[in-house]
């Protein structure tokens, strides 16, 4: 069995990845098994294509909730009013009117309740990502999950090459080594704006919210640890576990991906994760305490009854029946008339008040979620060949993703047309000639155009060039530019 992580799809819940045989993946709290040697990419969820999935694991049930806190002492009873006095016999005479009843004593006021415990701190859940240098070679990654500035001056940026639910991502790291200057922590709709994010000054932590540079809400030293969260109830971001900002949730934005920037050489971020981000289970709650009850008050004391009336003779009693049977009764003689009922007692005085219960401790805190690593494949479509020519104006590419240069002439190339936002291609020289890619060159037209950085771009033989389709760019005074950016050459 080979563990490839959560399960993982897109906006009409069909698979991003391809699976075979023995692969495990996590769906809905339930692990799967594929029986099948081939389960395309676009292949339905596995708890809807059992024909091809095994369940192999179900997430156990939450743990039992604290015990509750024992309950206050009760108050002592008030004392109970004197009887009173027997009043005389009544003549067997017409019934007397009842007397009215004593007045209720006050109750004792109820103790005031035990505070609640605190709610655990929520957990992670799975995360799969892959970190992509944006700067040209500015950076490295010592490891999976970490990054060090290596080159270049002023900013050195990086993302990760997956995106999630813009209501259900994190991100997170370490400030491992920071010398100077700035150093960016975030989530980005596009990969270059910081829509949620933290910015580490001098010492200082300034949020980014809506890429709107905001004010400080703590400090941070090497070491510490800081977490980007955005769900349906909110935005929220924490240092070493303890929550320093929140705001609500920005709707209806694109996905996000994590991005980190850099500016001094040598600076290190570290522990990063990233991914989809499922509400933590709550820890358990705290014991409640019950206060004290008040003591009752005293009850009022007794009227005097009335004298009972004369007794009617007793009939005869029926014989025995056989074998045991009770013969039937004979009948009973007529009651004398009742007396008159006494006067009631007077109301008796109320109670003390008890004392409060003490309050129930707090319940412990969830442990966060395991993250985990990319293991998946990733495939791109290949498109029509592009043949090559002395100039390259404005050329229409096809559907897909992974184009050829062919032919036999070293080409200057101005831009691509049939660019839309966030389209990805990768271009190899496919010749036995030098192609090169020309820096916002006018035979093309604007929004065909290609942004290299600061000057032309030549790949050799068998050499790629990356590129991303971004709106909203400013190229000199214009504003809210789409272009072809170069993301990286082999």
């Amino acid at each position: 069995m080979t563990w490839k992580g959560a399960w993982v799809g897109d906006g009409s819940n069909l698979s991003v990845f391809a699976y075979i045989k023995d692969d495990a993946v996590k769906y809905n709290g339930i692990v799967y098994v594929s029986t099948s040697n081939n389960i395309p990419i676009g292949s339905p969820s596995p708890d809807s294509d059992m024909s091809n999935w095994d369940v192999v694991v179900i997430d156990g049930s939450s743990g039992n909730a604290g015990s509750s806190g024992t309950s206050g002492f009760s108050g002592t009873s008030g004392t109970s009013g004197g009887t009173g006095a027997a009043g005389t016999s009544g003549t067997s005479g017409e019934n007397g009117t009842s007397g009215t009843s004593g007045e209720t004593g006050v109750s004792g006021t109820s103790g005031s309740s035990g505070t609640s415990g605190g709610a655990g701190d929520a957990g992670q859940g799975l995360a799969l990502f892959t970190l992509v240098d944006n700067s040209e070679g500015n950076l490295i990654f010592p490891t999976n999950n970490s990054i060090e500035k290596s080159a270049g001056l002023g900013s050195s940026r990086a993302t990760t090459s997956e995106s999630w639910p813009y209501n259900a991502s994190f991100v997170s790291g370490r400030i491992n080594v920071h010398v100077s200057n700035d150093m960016i922590i975030g989530l980005s709709t596009n990969g270059t704006s910081i829509t949620y994010g933290l910015s580490f000054q001098g010492g200082n932590v300034y949020v980014y919210y809506n890429n709107s540079f905001g004010a400080s809400v703590t400090t941070y030293t090497t070491n510490d640890f800081f977490e980007i969260v955005a769900q349906n109830s909110g935005v929220y971001m924490y240092k070493n576990g303890v929550q320093i900002y929140t705001n609500s949730l920005i709707a209806g934005t694109a996905a996000l991906k994590g991005i980190f920037k850099i500016y001094t050489l040598d600076d290190i971020i570290d522990q990063i994760a990233a991914g989809y981000a499922r509400e933590g289970l709550s820890g358990t709650s705290g014991t409640s305490g019950s206060g004290t009850s008040g003591t009752s008050g005293s009850s009022g004391t007794s009227g005097t009854s009335g004298s009972s009336g004369t007794s009617g003779t007793s009939g005869i009693s029926g014989s025995s029946g056989t074998s045991g049977s009770s013969g039937t009764s004979g009948s009973s003689g007529t009651s004398g008339q009742n007396g008159s009922s006494g006067s009631s007692g007077s109301t008796g005085s109320s109670g003390s008040t008890g004392s409060s219960g003490s309050s129930g401790s707090s319940g412990a805190t969830g442990t966060s979620g395991t993250s985990g690593a990319f293991t998946g494949t990733l495939t791109f479509t290949q498109g029509t060949d592009i043949p090559s020519a002395a100039t390259i104006n404005d050329y229409n590419i096809s559907a897909g993703s992974l184009f050829a240069i062919t032919g036999t002439t070293s080409s200057a190339i101005t831009g691509f047309a049939n660019g839309s936002i966030g389209r990805y291609m990768l271009v190899v020289n496919n010749t036995d000639k030098n192609q090169t890619f020309q820096q916002e060159n006018t035979g093309s037209l604007a929004s065909n155009r290609l942004v290299l950085g600061v000057s032309n771009k030549t790949i050799g033989i068998n050499q790629t060039a990356t590129f991303i389709y971004v709106g909203g760019l400013t190229i000199g005074a214009s504003t809210g530019q789409a272009r072809w950016i170069l993301t990286a050459v082999t």
